[in-house]
């Protein structure tokens, strides 16, 4: 029968009739909800495009191509009869809407009732989703499929992968796009073999968070043997994610997780975790008699408010001190000495910034010490803590004088739950009246009763605390080479105690910077073209306190030592917080540098290395001399490293040193990110407050190596060696299998810590199925304090 040709050699046309019917059975509800032609256009383009007048038949050849809106039909092959209402497509079919893609190699509908078949079809519902294959797709609605002898998968493997990693197979499923899928008899194949048969089983056919139950987690080891919990997630609204983790851990009993994670708005969200476990090993002589019930909690959340201002909020408690070392929600701040809680408002002013305003609620809680010793309610917290900062900068009323001004204002008011007198009975009260004379250590009493203060000791004290401190600049340039900037300050703090009643201190500050600024090329030691800039300087600092001697000690002073960060950067002298801030006179003399290049010799510059070098002499302290080195370095693209040393000129010792370094090495043959890295730490003098932990020095070496095999076997591992005990702390590793398609991947962590068991770690995921799309070879949170130093 004659054809007449309605387009040439590459036809083109928006219309509404030709092939709608096709794009009904596959798109959905537009075309059969009776729109006019006018209201629902298709673009078509193919080779040629016929119409059979008597049979009433359009057929379109050649790379057919049928466009409306977001969505897009190829085929190789097309026709559609008026007269039966029957339509057909062949060839490379395939279909793509809103991120879900059906395929098929030929099709066959019945545009009234929207339903057809696809032969040797397939869905696929888009990154991280599923891939749906079957031998006949039957199409049952506008988003509804019958699939007959198919399969689902969430692999993408490579045309020549032999096995697919994992598929169910199923003689016959429901499936609804946006939906879910609902599956019968099936079997859960692994490579090619058959490990599981399920009766039922529903799946997600949607890119959206979905409401199911999570792939189960395992953990063996440690304090609480075997430990295995199973993940439901709970999509409860578009803003709010729910997961609850019913956990069953072998020494303690049942414990349930819940994590909530939401947002609020554009600019605000957080989160919030918590877990409980009645521990049933209640009455363990290694825990204390009334910790029976046993709870954890952490909030974190970012609030953006109106003109301008932000909350934050970070809070961690726990029931008890041992929780930490019990269980691992906590396990990251097992070093720590105090678990903090903070709660803040901020906001800058001016241009750009130059004035800050916080106010703050500050909690610790002491995690030193068990139950009985436990000195949480006898610490001195801040409700609230107020302070604004004013940045070095020039007003119109001293720009004639060329003067610049700078101001710090505090105000914060220190309470503890309980006086401490109650708290540790029998403990008598120290030299000055304000502390308790507990030692530092109160379970062996170490320094108990020696009538001086040691950090960590309870204050007696509480009340309100006001600081001002404002200061004025003079910056000067001199010979068109120097630049000085001299400095005066004071500081006045105001106190008004429950023990005290009013008192006040003041503090005289100065300094004076004087700094040069050269800059030059090196052309030696392999740094040809290398820029330097070298910045020589000078800084005097001089603190004079009046009038401390009987104040209030809200803020003892650092059990710490902080000569090399004070030697760095003045201001943390010149701004101490503490209640007993000593007298001092310093004068530092050095040059910083930075150095400038291309890495590999080609390309845009970048910084190399930048060090300081600096000579300190404290002019109040016996031996106060020392020199210190401190910088960082990105010599090559594969290699970086940080350090710093501190040479005691009066004792001739290195008193404190660092170096640490990673070296990224190329890929070869079988072999990627491959990474080495060390880090040695030496502290001659440990402080007092962690004498009881540590030993008399700090002499560690720390090392991590990671390599990936043949794309698909990650293997890192990390290690903490004592060299002054000659022992090791911990160590630790991961070993990770992931398919080439990652579409699965299985693993297992190793922790070894001294004084703890061994714990291990299963990990396994497969795409689609799990609450992370992330990297399979990813750290765990187990492990990252080990692995990524």
């Amino acid at each position: 029968m004659p054809a007449r040709r309605l387009c040439g050699r590459r036809a083109r046309r928006a219309i509404g009739g030709l092939l709608s019917g096709l794009l009904a059975l596959l798109c959905g509800d537009a075309v059969s909800a009776g729109l006019s032609e006018s209201e629902v256009p298709f673009e078509i383009s193919a080779d040629s495009i016929a119409y059979y007048e008597a049979r009433q038949l359009y057929v379109a050849e050649g790379d057919v191509r049928v466009a409306q809106g977001g969505r897009r039909l190829e085929a190789d092959w097309a026709a559609f009869s008026l007269l039966s209402r029957l339509g057909a497509a062949s060839g490379r079919v395939r279909l793509e809407d809103g991120g879900q893609l059906v395929r098929a190699e030929f099709m066959v509908f019945d545009v009234d009732r929207l339903q057809g078949s696809l032969f040797e079809g397939d869905i696929d519902t888009g990154e991280g989703g599923f891939l749906i294959q079957a031998r006949e797709l039957v199409k049952t609605g506008d988003v509804e499929y019958e699939a007959r002898e198919g399969m689902i998968t969430a692999c993408r493997c490579p045309p020549e992968t032999l096995l697919t990693p994992w598929r169910v197979r199923s003689k016959r499923a429901q499936v609804e796009l946006g939906g879910y899928g609902q599956a019968r008899n099936s079997t859960v194949d692994v490579m090619g073999v058959p490990a599981l048969w399920l009766p039922w089983m529903i799946y997600p056919v949607k890119t959206d968070r979905e409401t199911g139950l999570l792939l189960p987690d395992f953990a063996y080891g440690g304090r609480n043997g075997f430990q295995v919990g199973v993940p439901f997630f709970w999509a409860a609204r578009p803003e709010l994610n729910v997961t609850v983790t019913p956990r069953y851990v072998e020494t303690r009993g049942f414990k349930p997780d819940l994590d909530l994670e939401y947002v609020l708005g554009q600019h605000s969200g957080g989160r919030f975790y918590g877990s409980y476990v009645s521990d049933e090993s209640y009455g363990d002589p290694l825990l204390p008699p009334h910790v029976e019930d046993r709870w954890g909690i952490s909030f974190q959340h970012d609030q953006a408010l109106p003109r301008g201002w932000r909350a934050r909020a970070d809070v961690k408690l726990v029931s008890d001190n041992l929780y930490l070392g019990d269980f691992d929600d906590y396990g990251r701040y097992r070093a720590d000495l105090f678990l903090r809680s903070t709660a803040f408002a901020f906001r800058h002013f001016g241009e750009p910034g130059r004035v800050g305003v916080v106010g703050s609620m500050l909690y610790a809680d002491d995690i030193q010490y068990g139950a009985e010793e436990d000195r949480d309610r006898s610490l001195l917290h801040r409700w609230p803590d107020l302070s604004l900062r004013v940045l070095p900068g020039r007003q119109a009323w001293l720009d004639r004088l060329g003067l610049v001004s700078a101001a710090d204002a505090s105000y914060a008011y220190f309470h503890s739950l309980d006086d401490p007198r109650g708290v540790f009975p029998g403990a008598a009260v120290g030299a000055g009246g304000f502390f308790l004379d507990t030692g530092l250590d109160p379970a062996p009493r170490a320094n108990e009763g020696d009538g001086l203060f040691q950090a960590g000791e309870p204050m007696l004290d509480s009340g309100h605390r006001l600081v001002l401190h404002p200061r004025l600049a003079r910056p000067l340039r001199l010979v068109g080479l120097l630049d000085l900037y001299p400095e005066l300050g004071y500081s006045q703090t105001l106190y008004r105690s429950r023990r005290q009643g009013f008192a006040e201190r003041g503090i005289f500050s100065a300094r004076a910077d004087l700094r040069g600024r050269l800059r030059g090329r090196l052309d030696w030691l392999g740094l040809s073209g290398t820029g330097h800039l070298l910045e020589p300087f000078a800084s005097w600092a001089l603190v004079r306190p009046r009038a401390q001697a009987d104040n209030p000690v809200f803020v003892p002073p650092s059990p710490i030592p902080q000569r090399r960060l004070r030697q760095l950067a003045l201001d943390n002298r010149l701004l101490d917080p503490s209640d007993r801030v000593r007298a001092a006179q310093v004068l530092a003399v050095g040059f910083d540098n930075r150095l400038r290049g291309a890495r590999s010799g080609a390309g845009p510059t970048r910084v190399l290395a930048e060090f300081r070098l600096s000579f300190e002499h404290d002019f109040e302290t016996a031996g106060g001399q020392q020199f210190v080195l401190d910088g960082r370095g990105f010599p090559r693209d594969w290699l970086q490293s940080d350090f710093n040393l501190v040479w005691n000129t009066r004792a001739g010792e290195i008193d404190e040193g660092l170096f640490g370094a990673t070296l990224y090495l190329p890929s070869w043959r079988f072999f990627s990110n491959a990474t080495l890295g060390t880090r040695y730490r030496f502290l001659r003098h440990v402080p007092a407050i962690l004498e009881e932990t540590l030993p008399g020095s700090v002499d560690q070496l720390d090392a991590t190596a990671g390599l990936r095999l043949f794309g698909v076997l990650q293997l890192n591992y990390g290690v903490s060696y004592s060299l002054a005990d000659r022992q090791r702390i911990s160590n630790g590793g991961t070993v990770i299998y992931a398919s080439r398609c990652r579409c699965w991947a299985i693993g297992v962590d190793i922790r070894e810590e001294s004084g703890r068991e061994v714990y291990y770690g299963i990990r396994y995921s497969l795409t689609g199925l799990g609450r992370s799309r992330g990297s399979p070879f990813a750290v765990g949170n187990e492990l990252a304090p080990l692995l990524e130093r």
